[in-house]
């Protein structure tokens, strides 16, 4: 039995669960016969055994992902104590000022490239008199001829 508890089968279909969360698929991967690939995957998903090698397997790749791969927080600290740090030679304000653009970026305080913002405002103008149902026709007509140009 591998890792103690499972056979080969069922270290190969939780290996092969972790690469494609089907447990099916897992079973045909893992050497299962096809006709009840989905019974068993089932069935080995129940078991404890199985279930627990499942978690161990996954807190491993958080915790290796967790190591890798910094979070925020984690690179404005580092940018923080880059800016802050005492240098055999001092930083140059252009030093400075890059590592504060790389926090206010990481602040999301600004963003690079255009900002598009969409004004979809619809107006209702209320006519009460003449005069007033005569200026609106003149400006209806202006804007007919710059649509049109």
């Amino acid at each position: 039995m591998a890792n103690g508890k499972l056979t080969l089968k069922q270290e190969r279909f939780v290996i092969a669960y972790l690469e494609c969360e089907n447990a099916s698929e897992a079973s045909r991967r893992a050497g299962y016969p096809a006709k009840s690939a989905r019974v068993i995957g089932t069935e080995n998903l129940t078991k404890p055994a199985i279930a627990a090698r499942l978690q161990e397997l996954r807190d491993r790749v958080a915790v290796a992902a967790e190591d890798t791969v910094m979070t925020v927080v984690q690179r404005k600290e580092m940018y923080s104590e880059i800016a802050r740090t005492p240098c055999p030679t001092p930083p140059t304000h252009r030093d400075r000022i890059a590592a504060a653009d790389k926090l206010s970026l990481l602040d999301h305080s600004y963003e690079l490239g255009p900002t598009i913002n969409q004004d979809n405002r619809t107006v209702n103008i209320y006519v009460v008199d003449d005069e007033a149902r005569e200026l609106l026709g003149r400006v209806k007509d202006r804007t007919r001829e710059v649509e049109s140009d």
